[in-house]
């Protein structure tokens, strides 16, 4: 049993696989030539629903551009993304119920890892990046969506740039910033979201001057 039906120069045909599993193929074009996606699904009341595996193709119609899990029409398992044109991994997602859990991994061309993201139920709690196989920057946030807690980054040379720790989206404590050459460039302490005292040093970590605000 097939279902065709076309609009606005896609085609979408569907095909019954056994019992209440289906898979749809959808077309960029008319004589179906340039496929887009490819979709198992559920049917349920009468109606459709992701369930099982869904690829997506480049402009090309072949080369995999993401290969996705869903169960009863939500993500749920492990994704991938592909570089355009190739069968390189982009990213790595995970899902549970439609929502973004574990730890998501960011890759260059090359294949390195990028970044870190991690997620429960369904927000973001961590990054972390990295270049050449090394740390570079670390942001946190709470459940509320907001930066909270550690925080640090780094110079192009991978040297230590700025520090500190942030409270429901506000900088909170002391900060450090830092030269490239790694000698203290300047601090600040925070209360309440506002600066209230102040130290530069000079490109050899001399104190140079300080001051409350």
């Amino acid at each position: 049993v097939e279902q065709k039906r076309a609009w606005q120069g896609f085609t979408e045909n569907i095909k019954h696989i056994r019992g209440d599993l289906y898979k749809r193929v959808l077309y960029q074009d008319a004589d179906e030539t340039i496929k887009l996606s490819t979709t198992e699904l559920i049917k349920k009341d009468n109606t459709y629903q992701p369930h099982g595996q869904q690829i997506t193709f480049c402009d090309d119609g072949k080369t995999i551009k993401s290969v996705q899990q869903f169960r009863y029409g939500f993500r749920e398992g492990h994704c991938e993304n592909y570089f355009k044109g190739s069968k390189k991994i982009m990213c790595r997602e995970q899902y549970t119920r439609g929502l973004p859990v574990g730890v998501w991994e960011y890759y260059n061309w090359d294949g390195d890892i990028v970044a870190n993201e991690f997620y429960k139920n369904g927000k973001i709690t961590k990054k972390i990046t990295y270049k050449d196989g090394i740390e570079t920057s670390e942001s946190n946030w709470n459940a509320l969506g907001n930066m909270h807690g550690k925080y640090r980054d780094s110079h192009n040379n991978g040297e230590l740039r700025a520090r500190g720790n942030l409270k429901n989206g506000d900088m909170d404590g002391k900060w450090s910033f830092y030269y490239d050459n790694g000698n203290p460039n300047y601090n600040v302490v925070f209360k309440d979201g506002s600066p209230i005292h102040l130290e530069f040093f000079t490109i050899d970590g001399k104190l140079l001057w300080e001051k409350k605000l």
